[in-house]
């Protein structure tokens, strides 16, 4: 009998041993695939930096905010937009091809040398998010106001996201002075309609460029950017680039009983029977998934990360199980994982003493990639297990399946990586998904590879900014994000086929 234990110790001791020197070599091995600095970068100079401020800090002042409800949007301030377009780039409306899209959307077209190199798109929005009429006198400049101030481009859209808008055309702008054309023909469109879907907007821009035939190699929209203290064990700013992004469903969950009057209620109301139905969502999420953009996203930061959380990230066929329970307690990271489940709408009574007749809950879901609307469906209503409850759809025209996972081999990928070196140096670059909805997504089918990354640097306070009190953007800030789309420009127009 202790012969046998002396081999058992010895059996475990030796498999210990053997996978200790895997881990550690696997670990060692992660270095080697850190990236080489871009060399030879182009010389790019820019002129005053306050008269670019300016004009996106001009481009703030126009009240193109995108409600629910269409009927509410002032129209005249998207034109009146437009209007200030055009005079503030007049020779890029000259040298390019405008299309007025639906009436209040953009696209141009920078005709390359090579019509037989696929097209290029690069994409923003140019609405905005309205601002709570309760929450602007907590604004230190007013929102629409166009303030520079304090190093700062201070108004709602200064980061989401006009100065994409502005940007690009910046860039346009730089490189048609100087005379420049692309081997490759590339494409700006800007949506008017992004925060409400995009449907008027980047839709009726991709069903024009479906009906052109011109269906491009990749796209760039907003969606990720560079990040500071976000990732555990990595000190330095990182760049994420979206590959892929979630999908958007609402399910209305309602019920129907007898109602009747509070002083007699019965065992199963319909507020009961709903928030029964809630805690079971809430209770139940859909399994989480340490796989596709998050897992390789891990991979490719491992090298940069310090030696323990390398040791984890580079060895997840061993730590994987560890590394996803730990995410699944951080909101943000268990978001990353897997499709999740948000009551965000509850209605039912009209009178304290009597019971409603009809409640309705709307569930908000945010698809991973690969779980379909027909399936997160069919789980929500094994989970409930309550044939009184009836589900449907709440908004069928936002519905959207999860994207496609693009190529992160790909040639505009690889654009988009080398220019972020060539801007902002060596800094650790990896792919991910995105949690929120773009335009993007209007563009399934049509551009072959989509990619999402605003060249802008934010810090988790920065973040609070999207959609919030006291949006700016610094102006060094968006002035790397101006050089950025100048030097891609140039990198991916010059592009071979």
């Amino acid at each position: 009998m202790k012969k046998y234990f002396v081999y058992s110790v010895f059996i475990v001791f030796f498999i210990t041993l053997i996978l200790t020197g895997v881990v550690l070599f696997r670990t060692e091995q992660a270095l080697w695939k850190k990236a080489t600095p871009a060399k030879g970068k182009e010389s790019i100079s820019l002129a005053d930096k306050q008269e670019y401020a300016q004009r996106l800090a001009k481009a703030l002042t126009f009240k193109t905010i995108s409600f629910q409800e269409a009927e509410k949007n002032n129209w005249e301030e998207y034109k009146n937009f437009i209007q200030y377009l055009e005079e503030t780039f007049p020779q890029v409306h000259t040298t390019l091809k405008r299309d007025i899209v639906n009436e209040y959307s953009l696209l141009f077209t920078w005709e390359g040398k090579n019509p037989s190199i696929s097209p290029a798109l690069f994409l923003a929005h140019y609405d905005v998010v309205p601002v709570e009429q309760e929450t602007e006198d907590q604004w230190k400049y007013p929102p629409f106001a166009g303030v520079v101030a304090e190093d700062y481009i201070w108004g709602r859209g200064a980061i989401d996201v006009k100065c994409g808008v502005i940007g690009l055309l910046e860039s346009v702008n730089y490189w048609v002075q100087q005379g420049y054309q692309p081997e490759r023909t590339l494409l700006f469109a800007f949506g008017h309609d992004e925060e409400v879907g995009g449907r008027n907007g980047a839709k009726k821009i991709a069903e024009l460029l479906k009906e052109r035939g011109m269906f491009p190699e990749f796209s760039l929209d907003e969606g990720m950017a560079i990040n500071e203290g976000i990732i555990p064990g990595i000190d330095s700013p990182v760049a994420l680039i979206g590959i892929a992004e979630k999908g958007y469903l609402s399910l209305e969950l309602s019920v129907t009983t007898q109602g009747g009057h509070s002083s007699v209620p019965t065992d199963k109301t319909a507020i009961g029977i709903l928030a029964n139905a809630i805690c079971k969502i809430e209770q139940n999420p859909m399994p989480a998934k340490l796989a596709g953009p998050m897992r390789w996203m891990l991979e490719d930061l491992s090298p940069y990360m310090n030696f323990h959380m390398r040791m984890v990230c580079a060895n997840l066929w061993l730590f994987e199980s560890i590394l996803t329970n730990i995410f699944s307690s951080i909101p943000n990271a268990d978001a990353a994982l897997r499709t999740t489940f948000a009551p965000t709408l509850f209605h039912a009574g009209e009178k304290e003493n009597v019971l409603p007749t009809n409640a309705r809950t709307v569930i908000n879901i945010r698809l991973f990639p690969g779980d379909t609307t027909e399936k997160v469906t069919e789980y929500i209503r094994k989970i409930i297990n309550n044939n009184r409850i009836q589900i449907k759809q709440f908004s069928p025209e936002k519905t959207d399946e999860a994207s496609p996972v693009s190529d992160r081999n790909g040639e505009g990928y690889k654009a988009i990586t080398n220019t972020i070196r060539e801007v902002w140096g060596d800094i650790p670059i990896a792919c991910a998904l995105t949690l929120g909805g773009t335009d993007s997504v209007n563009y399934v089918g049509v551009a072959k590879n989509l990619y999402r990354f605003q060249p802008l640097k934010f810090t988790s306070e920065d973040l609070k900014l999207i959609h919030g009190i006291n949006e700016r953007l610094q102006i060094d800030n968006y002035m790397n994000g101006i050089e950025f789309y100048i030097r891609i420009l140039k990198n991916v127009g010059k592009l071979s086929p």
